[in-house]
């Protein structure tokens, strides 16, 4: 259980690196659903993990609520930026150029 969880790890920070870099709001908003997906599939096998006995309920919880918390902060990031882009008066332009 905890291999897959580091590659997670690794997985949900590079994309949200990647999509940070990339140039428009658009294509972040798209690349972060990758991540969000992929957390909602680790809290599941967590949860399954639990139900199947591999640790106990107590053991399980916390690293469960990080994680849920985790997606509910990309999707509200997600939200955040798609309502951002289509404020018509926004003082940003909405192609952001990489560094």
């Amino acid at each position: 259980m905890f291999s897959p969880l580091r590659r997670v790890v690794v997985f949900v920070a590079s994309c949200l690196a990647e999509g940070n870099a990339r140039g428009p709001i658009k294509d972040y908003v798209r690349i972060l659903s990758m991540p969000a997906g992929t957390l909602a599939g680790v809290e599941a096998q967590a949860l399954l993990a639990c139900r199947l006995g591999y640790f106990d309920d107590a053991d399980g919880t916390k690293p469960r609520m990080a994680i849920h918390s985790s997606t509910r902060s990309i999707q509200a990031l997600k939200k955040a930026l798609v309502r951002w882009q289509e404020t018509p008066c926004s003082p940003f332009p909405a192609h952001r150029s990489p560094h």
